[in-house]
């Protein structure tokens, strides 16, 4: 219900827009693997416990209601309420999705920009916080990183 990406990846492709992967599947494939069995067992296990109790599900919501509202200042407090960063392999598994990621998103996103075409780039809203968040590591390429404040733009409609 909130796939976002394949709703922009839509738009691009019936504009006539060019639509390029950030990412290949072999790099997000390579980033979900653990380093061993007693990890990969641990993660499905703790993911499990959290769908079954609900856990997700609220998650997931609020996350929504979030994106939704452009809630800017709860999401970037993100890591204080998401129960979300309790064990050691969920904190490791939150580096590897956002932190290890970002500096390649990056370069990608600036590879393209010299290129010279123009650059719509879509990535997940937690990509955006934080001093080596997407605009952070913009920025220090020496983008003029901006930021478009929805919550005005949704009011006024």
């Amino acid at each position: 219900a909130y796939a976002i990406d394949f709703v922009l990846a839509g738009i691009g492709h019936s504009a006539g827009k060019k639509v390029e992967s950030l990412e290949t599947p072999e790099s997000q494939l390579q980033m979900l693997q653990m380093k061993d069995a007693r990890e990969t067992i641990s993660l499905v296990e703790d993911s499990m416990e959290d769908l079954e109790s609900g856990h997700a599900h609220t998650f997931l919501t609020r996350i929504a209601r979030i994106w939704e509202k452009a809630d800017y200042d709860e999401m970037s407090h993100f890591n204080e309420w998401c129960e979300c960063l309790k064990t050691a392999i969920e904190r490791y598994m939150m580096k590897r999705l956002l932190d290890d990621r970002n500096p390649n998103l990056a370069e990608r996103i600036d590879v393209l920009h010299k290129s010279g075409k123009n650059v719509f780039a879509a990535v997940g809203s937690l990509h955006m916080f934080g001093s080596i968040g997407l605009p952070a590591l913009m920025a220090k390429r020496g983008y003029r990183v901006e930021q478009v404040n929805l919550k005005v733009n949704l009011k006024s409609k």
